[in-house]
């Protein structure tokens, strides 16, 4: 194991764990513990080495998607990232939807991880899945569908890398994230 996540929990309402906290695909249960490939920024456990050997968070992203792109690295250390459903921590629910980009910093952000972190074909079919699947889902939004378009278009055209590039996750790394049942196309 490379990065624990815990539990994040609504300190108010204890039996009532946001959905969107539990990072991975099965959301039924909020207390199974399992292999993740995203986290919250909220509250991790790892090494300073390994953090360090990962390239640490994503610069530049300012909202959305530097969990993912820890997760990732992490697993591309050859090591995984346990979601610990059975250990607790309180943090107060917000919305995600706290300002007006959200939308569009969403679908940025998504195309900057895919083109930081994902090889040729993944790089382009990670975000556009992602971008079908968004504007699916938001279809009775047609503002928010405006914000996710301009941003999915803002992602490609603005550079993701806010120092340098880094190399991108190993095909060993994608081969892995797929037999663990997460390939990187969703």
């Amino acid at each position: 194991m490379g990065l624990l996540q815990p539990r994040i929990t609504d300190p108010e309402h204890s039996d009532q764990d946001p959905t969107r906290w539990i990072p991975r695909l099965k959301k039924r249960t909020a207390e199974e513990p399992s292999r993740v490939f995203h986290v919250g920024e909220t509250c991790l456990v790892t090494t300073r080495v390994l953090f360090d050997l990962t390239g640490g968070w994503a610069g530049g992203f300012w909202y959305a998607h530097e969990g993912i792109e820890l997760a990732w690295r992490i697993w591309d250390t050859g090591t995984y990232v346990w979601y610990a459903g059975d250990m607790r921590i309180a943090h107060p629910v917000v919305d995600p939807r706290r300002h007006e980009e959200f939308y569009r910093l969403n679908a940025r952000n998504r195309v900057w991880l895919a083109r930081r972190n994902l090889p040729a074909p993944f790089s382009f079919i990670y975000p556009t899945t992602w971008m079908l699947i968004e504007c699916l889902r938001m279809r009775d939004k047609p503002n928010a569908v405006k914000q996710y378009l301009a941003g999915w278009k803002a992602g490609w055209k603005g550079s993701p890398w806010y120092k340098e590039p880094r190399a991108k996750l190993r095909w060993i790394t994608l081969l892995r994230m797929t037999l663990s049942g997460r390939p990187p196309i969703i």
